[in-house]
């Protein structure tokens, strides 16, 4: 709230925050993009390169990650937040596609995770791939299974 009273809700640190805020409550309003227009998340750095060394999108993503390896009582809500701040922040797309593959693994049936994973796989704005959630799922499931 303080980065948005002394910088204005029109930048893209409040607009992607947002966005991931829509994706993983799965808002009626998300549409499967971030609310943050095109050229703000083409044009690099989240925030200004006056930011201090460590952006907090930075911050934030080791904490997704760390919540997501450690949380013991809800790990696929960890691992959903960390592969839509991948998504949706840093366009990794392929560690999105790995960390929504966790979140499965903890939660198959997650309407959320499943509908957030189909935008990244399916979108032509991300992988654009004619595969779904549950096929990938079961992919990852069956090379795991044929490994051990």
């Amino acid at each position: 709230m303080g980065y948005m009273n002394d910088r204005g809700v029109d930048n893209p640190f409040v607009l992607y925050s947002y966005a991931i805020f829509e994706a993983v409550t799965n808002e009626e309003d998300w549409q499967g993009g971030p609310s943050v227009p095109r050229s703000d998340r083409a044009s690099g750095p989240v925030l200004s390169s006056s930011a201090p060394p460590k952006s907090q999108y930075e911050i934030a993503t080791a904490a997704f990650y760390l919540q997501a390896v450690c949380n013991e009582d809800r790990p696929d809500e960890s691992w959903h937040n960390y592969a839509l701040c991948q998504m949706l922040v840093h366009s990794d797309l392929e560690g999105a596609k790995e960390s929504f593959l966790c979140a499965m693994d903890h939660a198959p049936r997650d309407k959320r995770i499943v509908s957030n994973f189909n935008v990244l796989l399916r979108d032509e704005e991300y992988l654009n791939m004619n595969t779904s959630a549950n096929e990938e799922y079961l992919k990852e499931r069956n090379r795991n299974a044929e490994r051990r």
